[in-house]
C-alpha cells in the first residue's frame, strides 16, 4: 500500500469522523431543496407587496431559470464560503495537535501529504456538489415542470472547479 493510500485513507476516516461530514453536505442540500420553490413564490410574494401600490408592474412568472440561478448564486457566494471557512485551519490544525509532526517524521514528502488531503477533500467537495445539484435539478422538475439539465451541470461545473481552487488555497 503507497503512502499517498494511506494518508488518504486517514484523510477519508477524519472527515467521517468530525463535523465536515454533516456542515458541507446539510447546506449545500437545504439550498438544493429549498431554492427551486422559493424561486417559484418569489413572484408572488413581490406581487403581493406592490398590488396596493397604483401603477405598479406585474412580474412575470418564475421559470426553471430562476431556480437554476439561485443555485448558482448559493453556490458561489454561501457554500464556496463555507469551503474556505471549513478548510482554512485543515493543516495548520494537524500542525498544532502534532499529527502532521508525527507523520512527517516517517519518510512522508510534504508534497504526498498535502496531495492526499487534497484530493480527498476535492472528492468529497465534488460528491456533496452532484448530489446537490442533482437535487436542485429534481425538485426544479416537480416544481416548474421542466428542467432541461445542461444550462445547470455546466454552470455547477464550473462552480466546482471554482470550489477545488478554493480548496488548494485554503490548504
Amino acid at each position: 500500500m503507497s503512502t499517498f493510500s494511506v494518508l488518504a485513507a486517514k484523510e477519508g476516516q477524519e472527515i467521517r469522523r468530525t463535523w465536515r461530514i454533516w456542515v458541507l453536505p446539510a447546506i449545500v442540500m437545504f439550498f438544493a431543496v429549498v431554492g427551486p420553490p422559493l424561486a417559484k413564490i418569489t413572484p408572488e410574494l413581490l406581487g403581493s407587496l406592490t398590488a396596493a401600490t397604483p401603477g405598479s408592474l406585474g412580474l412575470p412568472d418564475a421559470t426553471f431559470s430562476d431556480a437554476y440561478g439561485q443555485w448558482i448564486k448559493n453556490l458561489s457566494q454561501i457554500v464556496l464560503f463555507t469551503i474556505i471557512i471549513m478548510y482554512g485551519g485543515v493543516v495548520s490544525s494537524e500542525i498544532r495537535e502534532g499529527t502532521a509532526a508525527f507523520i512527517l517524521t516517517n519518510p512522508v514528502s510534504r508534497a504526498t501529504f498535502i496531495a492526499a488531503k487534497a484530493s480527498v477533500h476535492a472528492v468529497f467537495i465534488t460528491v456533496v456538489f452532484a448530489l446537490g445539484t442533482f437535487t436542485t435539478w429534481a425538485v426544479t422538475l416537480l416544481t416548474f415542470g421542466s428542467a432541461p439539465s445542461g444550462q445547470l451541470w455546466g454552470a455547477a461545473f464550473l462552480l466546482l472547479l471554482y470550489g477545488i481552487l478554493a480548496l488548494s488555497y485554503t490548504m
